[in-house]
Protein backbone atom coordinates (compact mmCIF):
# COMPACT_ATOMS: atom_id res chain seq x y z
CA UNK A 1 0.00 0.00 0.00
CA UNK A 2 1.30 3.45 -0.83
CA UNK A 3 -0.87 5.17 1.85
CA UNK A 4 -1.23 2.55 4.27
CA UNK A 5 -2.66 5.12 7.11
CA UNK A 6 -5.63 5.52 5.16
CA UNK A 7 -6.63 2.34 4.72
CA UNK A 8 -10.36 3.18 6.00
CA UNK A 9 -11.19 5.59 3.73
CA UNK A 10 -10.03 3.37 0.96
CA UNK A 11 -12.35 0.81 2.25
CA UNK A 12 -15.14 3.14 2.66
CA UNK A 13 -14.84 3.88 -0.94
CA UNK A 14 -14.65 0.66 -1.90
CA UNK A 15 -18.04 -0.48 0.13
CA UNK A 16 -19.73 2.64 -1.37
CA UNK A 17 -18.83 1.61 -4.69
CA UNK A 18 -20.47 -2.14 -4.12
CA UNK A 19 -23.70 -0.24 -2.55
CA UNK A 20 -24.27 2.47 -5.64
CA UNK A 21 -23.83 -0.60 -8.11
CA UNK A 22 -26.18 -3.12 -5.93
CA UNK A 23 -29.12 -0.10 -6.68
CA UNK A 24 -27.59 -0.07 -10.39
CA UNK A 25 -28.69 -3.53 -10.51
CA UNK A 26 -31.86 -3.69 -8.75
CA UNK A 27 -30.98 -5.22 -5.58
CA UNK A 28 -30.85 -3.83 -1.96
CA UNK A 29 -28.07 -3.16 0.30
CA UNK A 30 -26.92 -2.41 3.75
CA UNK A 31 -23.72 -1.26 5.03
CA UNK A 32 -23.52 -2.41 8.90
CA UNK A 33 -20.33 -0.63 10.15
CA UNK A 34 -17.61 -2.85 11.79
CA UNK A 35 -14.33 -1.13 12.63
CA UNK A 36 -12.92 0.66 14.64
CA UNK A 37 -15.12 -0.62 17.47
CA UNK A 38 -12.94 -3.84 18.96
CA UNK A 39 -15.75 -5.81 20.25
CA UNK A 40 -17.22 -5.50 16.17
CA UNK A 41 -14.09 -6.49 14.89
CA UNK A 42 -13.36 -9.32 17.19
CA UNK A 43 -17.38 -10.74 16.76
CA UNK A 44 -17.35 -10.43 12.88
CA UNK A 45 -13.90 -12.28 12.83
CA UNK A 46 -14.79 -14.97 15.24
CA UNK A 47 -18.46 -15.41 12.97
CA UNK A 48 -16.54 -15.92 9.72
CA UNK A 49 -13.80 -17.48 11.12
CA UNK A 50 -11.08 -15.07 9.62
CA UNK A 51 -7.65 -15.92 9.75
CA UNK A 52 -5.59 -13.33 12.33
CA UNK A 53 -4.14 -11.71 9.41
CA UNK A 54 -7.45 -10.44 8.52
CA UNK A 55 -9.15 -7.35 9.72
CA UNK A 56 -13.02 -7.08 9.11
CA UNK A 57 -14.21 -3.56 8.15
CA UNK A 58 -17.98 -3.73 7.40
CA UNK A 59 -20.30 -6.14 6.18
CA UNK A 60 -22.50 -5.12 2.92
CA UNK A 61 -25.44 -7.31 3.21
CA UNK A 62 -27.24 -7.61 -0.78
CA UNK A 63 -30.82 -8.97 -1.68
CA UNK A 64 -33.85 -8.39 -3.47
CA UNK A 65 -36.47 -6.21 -1.97
CA UNK A 66 -39.36 -7.35 -0.80
CA UNK A 67 -42.53 -7.85 -3.06
CA UNK A 68 -44.06 -4.88 -4.29
CA UNK A 69 -41.04 -2.46 -2.69
CA UNK A 70 -39.47 -0.76 -5.32
CA UNK A 71 -35.91 0.02 -5.16
CA UNK A 72 -35.23 3.65 -6.57
CA UNK A 73 -33.10 6.69 -5.77
CA UNK A 74 -34.43 9.30 -3.37
CA UNK A 75 -32.33 12.39 -3.99
CA UNK A 76 -32.01 14.30 -0.69
CA UNK A 77 -29.66 16.92 -1.69
CA UNK A 78 -30.57 20.48 -0.25
CA UNK A 79 -28.72 23.14 -1.92
CA UNK A 80 -29.62 25.17 1.31
CA UNK A 81 -27.04 22.87 3.17
CA UNK A 82 -23.69 23.79 0.71
CA UNK A 83 -21.68 26.38 1.76
CA UNK A 84 -18.75 28.05 0.26
CA UNK A 85 -16.21 29.38 2.89
CA UNK A 86 -18.88 31.13 5.03
CA UNK A 87 -21.86 30.05 7.32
Amino acid sequence: MKFPENWQQDMGAAAQNILLEAVALGLGAVWVGVAPLEDRVNYVSNMFNLRETLKPYCVIALGYPAEGQENKFIDRYDATRVHFEKF
